[in-house]
């Protein structure tokens, strides 16, 4: 019972510094608001038995509290075999299960009289209340003790009074005639009062037992769901903690991109996997996690594989519902690749685009979906299940973008092509700088020559940088040629120059890759030479050496020669411009500018560059002791008899 809803009227009104009229304070003389008080707080009501009281005060903002009686008055609680005393004037803070700071109460203790200065209840189950003194001395007893006057229930009609405790739980105790009067046969001899302490009797009365368990029986707080509830909540609280823990793990080693298992998952493994070793880091540095950790066993370590793809496939599922509702109902456009895993599926990995809220153009990747054959049709079915997954349409699709595949970009049976009778809107627009090294590289694989040139690259690439033996033998031997060139003054040293470096292999998707590995070829020349001379001088096999010759005398001819310094110049100079069609800031005037330059520069080569670049070839061939063709000398084309 709220002590506002008690007596309202005894609440004074008491006006804010704002002019609001709040309940303040109350005074009254009714000991049943004394009651309400503590009821409300959470205290006994026999915690202090008053007679004869004056005036009961209480402060609502300060939870000041005071009681004012006629006389002193000293209360033998008989359960504990205490004697308190209680002064005129009581006073003291009354809180939640709390009475601090307590004037006016002293418990007699041998032949003294110790003030009381705290009373307060524990939160536990046990049902304790403790009484500390100022001397700092603090005495313990149960609850049920101080709890009096429910006991007893009154009839109006019959004017009779029963013992609730005693009614309810005779079948407990047992029976007793001593106390049959107060259930069965009822008291009403009120001039003989003194049986009700007769009938209390000492601690272990049957009176007090069944007083206690029909207390445990209204305590709530001690029945068995309770409780289990509260064990159900530990577990709870500790499952919450581990899957906190091993999601984190996860996370982190999907952000990584790294392997989760490893060979051997056992406890004595030496190699159980980045998930495991990461889960037992954090359970070192982690307590709290560590300890719950321990107590884990068989399927709830939350370890196995089945556990870790259903936490993999729910972040996945979280990341892009994130993305969806980010999205929301923007236009996008579209990215498409042909993707491969390890196991040799084909798969199609798709990306969105487009301009959030503040302007800024956003790129998500959606998801890999699993294709059984790459056909333009096939695609675009896989393309519109994904769509359907996630409430998306192609009618929002605005730009489309696609690798050099033939059946995506087909201008006939393509995706591109499919895609645009649904939505007229939807834009190729294509990549600028794939579409660079594709008219660079497989125009000039047009050409037989080329082709062959290329081929032979790639080979010598892989002969070379086969095995980390023969890239030492690389390294050490570009060593010991700086060196030499250092020792005659014929390259400069300086921060930046001059630096170690291998053999790289082309590809046809990796921009720049081409130009890049004729770099490195002709940087390196000298040192593959000879890398190639030790692989024939050390080779058992007659095949590997008859390769390894073919490939020799291919490198060291002044047709290679020639081929590889047109090509390295050509690609040169669309270096720039690939690289700046694949800025993300691109400045598509700028690029447009670059465009006319590369051309001018590529037609000016055409016209007046042939001198320059055999007098570098010459110049190359003389360093390498390679013959040198004379351009003046008749040229006899293979394969066909001379004229």
């Amino acid at each position: 019972m709220a002590i506002v809803d008690v007596d309202k009227f005894l609440w004074k009104d008491v006006f804010k510094a704002d002019g609001k009229m709040v309940n303040a304070y109350m005074t009254c003389h009714n000991v049943k608001v004394w009651e309400a008080m503590l009821n409300e707080f959470g205290l006994p009501l026999g915690l202090l038995p008053l007679a004869d009281v004056i005036e009961v005060s209480f402060v609502r903002n300060t939870d000041y509290m005071r009681i004012l009686q006629k006389k002193k008055v000293e209360h033998n609680f008989k359960l504990i075999g205490k004697l308190v005393s209680y002064d005129t004037e009581i006073n003291g803070y009354m809180l939640k299960k709390k009475i601090k700071k307590l004037k006016g109460v002293k418990a007699k203790e041998l032949m003294l009289w110790p003030p009381v200065n705290e009373i307060n209840i524990d939160e536990t189950l046990n049902g304790k209340i403790h009484f500390k003194s100022l001397a700092g001395i603090t005495k313990t007893f149960p609850v049920e003790a101080f709890a009096t006057g429910h006991w007893l229930e009154y009839s109006v009609s019959k004017d009779d009074v029963f013992c609730l405790c005693c009614y309810l739980m005779r079948f407990e105790i047992g029976e007793n005639k001593g106390w049959d009067a107060f259930f069965t046969e009822r008291f009403s001899n009120w001039k003989k009062k003194d049986r009700l302490n007769v009938h209390v009797g000492g601690p272990n009365s049957a009176h007090n037992q069944a007083w206690r368990k029909c207390n445990a029986l209204m305590n709530q707080r001690q029945h068995i769901e309770v409780v289990i509830n509260k064990q159900s909540d530990l577990v709870k609280r500790e499952y919450r903690i581990h899957l906190t823990g091993t999601i984190e793990c996860i996370r982190l080693l999907l952000k990584l991109g790294l392997a989760f298992r490893g060979d051997d998952e056992s406890e004595d493994s030496k190699n159980k996997g980045n998930f495991l070793y990461i889960l037992q880091f954090l359970a070192k540095n982690d307590k709290e996690f560590g300890e719950v950790l321990k107590r884990c066993q068989g399927n709830f370590k939350l370890v196995a594989p089945s556990i870790q793809k259903d936490i993999v496939k729910a972040a996945s599922f979280e990341t892009t519902k994130a993305i969806i509702v980010d999205l929301k109902d923007y236009l996008f456009s579209i990215l498409i690749d042909e993707s491969r895993d390890i196991s040799n599926k084909e798969q199609m990995a798709v990306v969105l685009r487009y301009v959030d809220k503040k302007g800024h153009v956003i790129k998500r990747f959606l998801g890999v979906v699993h294709v059984e054959n790459t056909t333009s049709i096939s695609l675009k079915v896989e393309l519109e299940s994904m769509f359907a997954n996630y409430n998306l349409s192609l009618s929002r699709v605005r730009g489309q973008g696609y690798d050099g595949a033939s059946n995506m970009r087909g201008e006939f049976n393509g995706l591109k092509s499919l895609i645009l009778k649904e939505n007229k809107s939807v834009f190729y627009v294509p990549c600028f700088a794939h579409q660079l090294q594709l008219a660079l590289v497989a125009v000039a694989r047009k050409l037989d020559d080329i082709a062959w040139f290329f081929m032979v690259v790639n080979n010598i690439s892989n002969m070379v940088g086969g095995s980390c033996k023969r890239r030492d033998m690389l390294r050490k031997s570009q060593i010991r040629k700086v060196g030499d060139e250092l020792g005659c003054g014929e390259i400069s040293s300086g921060r930046g120059l001059n630096q170690e470096s291998t053999v790289t292999r082309v590809g046809d998707t990796r921009w720049g890759s081409h130009y890049g590995t004729l770099l490195r070829l002709a940087s390196l020349f000298p040192s593959m030479c000879d890398v190639l001379n030790m692989i024939l001088e050390d080779s058992s096999n007659s095949d590997h050496r008859v390769e390894t010759r073919l490939l020799l005398n291919n490198l060291q001819s002044f047709e290679f020669i020639f081929k590889l310094l047109l090509m390295r110049n050509i690609l040169g100079i669309t270096n720039y411009l690939s690289q700046a069609l694949q800025r993300k800031d691109q400045d598509i005037v700028n690029a447009m500018s670059l465009v006319k330059v590369s051309n001018d520069r590529l037609q000016k080569m055409r016209e007046d560059g042939w001198h320059n670049l055999l007098c570098e070839v010459s110049l190359f061939c003389e360093k390498q002791n390679i013959d040198i063709v004379n351009m003046d000398d008749a040229f006899v084309l293979q394969g066909k008899p001379r004229r």
